[in-house]
């Protein structure tokens, strides 16, 4: 990076990473957040079930050490400044301090009011951990068509319990909810459902509203939202790449066939409901994409509600 964007000194990490917990009298909102995010607590041998412990250790290195000031080591690793003379926080009847706090930024954490963990690094690798979601496909299955096992003695070959096993569950597996009913289809019947969702385009409904994957439905978030995105579908794939365009225009839909209607016309497929709303223009023989579609972002933050 520019030098002027590199923190090189624990000065500057100190500027903008933090592991203390504020001062319950002056820094009240502070504080609550610091509590409900981004305190690692309630693991250790009284508690061996915590996600985090792992023969009997806290996977995470938990709790730190205390560090007068921010060190950095010949590794390029940063040891951040967590001092003795601290507040605490106390959970269920246990009190942590700065030793259990996970390193923050203040300014994020205020905004967003969320946990999010901010570090300092300095490794090529960190290049792909930022870039790697964002760019990830969508998920992928591989099958195969093969002849069925012949019955007859003269044509039987080798048997394959394995395969043979497999071929039985099929059946089943295609017929299990969690298979026909998906994430999206569940949106639908939440469009029926909530009054709430009948103004929301499909991702802005996965903004206020919360999936349950046991139960496969959608319901409202009780408080607050989340940042979502969706995936980003290449032209190449048709129809897929229509009804994307048409979710983020289309509220309240209940069906396939009402986000292909368009002014109360109801069209034979989503891309000339696409066409019809403008969103692409035909010039010869090649499909452009209007400014007002390439210009979105797939990853959109949203400021939270006052």
């Amino acid at each position: 990076m520019h030098p002027q964007s590199k923190y090189p000194t624990p000065s500057d990490i100190d500027n903008i990473i933090c592991v203390r917990i504020p001062d319950l009298e002056v820094y009240l909102t502070l504080y609550n957040l610091v509590k409900a995010h981004m305190i690692h607590g309630q693991y250790g041998l009284s508690r061996l079930t915590s996600p985090c412990m792992k023969n009997k250790k806290c996977s995470k290195y938990f709790p730190k050490k205390f560090t007068d000031d921010t060190i950095v080591d010949a590794d390029g690793f940063p040891l951040y400044q967590r001092r003795t003379n601290t507040h605490v926080i106390h959970k269920t009847d246990i009190a942590l301090d700065n030793m259990h706090v996970v390193p923050y930024n203040t300014r994020l954490l205020l905004k967003y009011q969320a946990y999010i963990n901010m570090e300092w690094c300095n490794q090529s690798t960190s290049i792909k951990y930022l870039f790697k979601y964002i760019h990830k496909g969508y998920d992928r299955i591989t099958a195969t068509i093969v002849p069925s096992i012949s019955k007859t003695l003269q044509d039987q070959e080798p048997i394959d319990d394995i395969k043979g096993y497999l071929d039985c569950r099929m059946e089943n597996i295609l017929e299990k909810p969690s298979v026909t009913e998906s994430m999206f289809s569940s949106c639908l019947v939440a469009n029926a459902k909530y009054e709430e969702a009948c103004s929301l385009t499909y991702d802005e409904l996965m903004i206020m509203f919360v999936y349950e994957r046991r139960k496969r439905l959608w319901k409202p978030r009780k408080i607050g939202f989340t940042i979502c995105r969706l995936i980003q579908v290449p032209p190449t794939t048709d129809n897929f790449f229509y009804l994307r365009m048409m979710l983020i225009v289309v509220k309240e839909p209940t069906s396939y066939e009402e986000i292909c209607k368009v002014d109360d016309n109801q069209y034979d497929s989503f891309r000339d409901a696409c066409f019809i709303m403008g969103s692409l223009k035909m010039t010869d023989n090649t499909l452009e994409i209007s400014k007002r579609l390439v210009n979105e972002v797939q990853v959109i933050f949203f400021e939270s509600f006052s």
